[in-house]
């Protein structure tokens, strides 16, 4: 290829470069649900064991918790997930606990 036809390389703006984490709008979005900077904000006091298992209701005490440090959620703009929501998603974990351990 003849030299008046070759582009000169790209010249890329200096950023600060981003963790593969921090670039996903996905996960900004979800963090922003609950109100944290990161995925370790959002687990704290979540890996306690006592988290682990089920009322007798089959709700589990993940979902307590959660719901708990959570009372905004349908208030955001635009909105998270309803108490119902997390409801609906928590039975579909159990339901799908329960078949696996079948």
């Amino acid at each position: 290829m003849p030299a008046a036809l070759r582009r000169a390389p790209a010249v890329r703006a200096r950023t600060p470069s981003l963790r593969f984490d921090q670039r996903l709008v996905l996960n900004r979005y979800l963090l922003g649900l609950f109100g944290v900077e990161s995925f370790e904000a959002l687990a704290e006091g979540l890996k306690d064991p006592v988290y682990e298992g089920w009322d007798e209701e089959n709700v589990s005490q993940f979902h307590h918790l959660l719901v708990a440090r959570s009372p905004r959620l349908p208030e955001l703009d635009p909105p998270g997930p309803s108490r119902n929501d997390l409801l609906h998603y928590d039975a579909n974990i159990y339901r799908h606990t329960r078949a696996i351990a079948s």
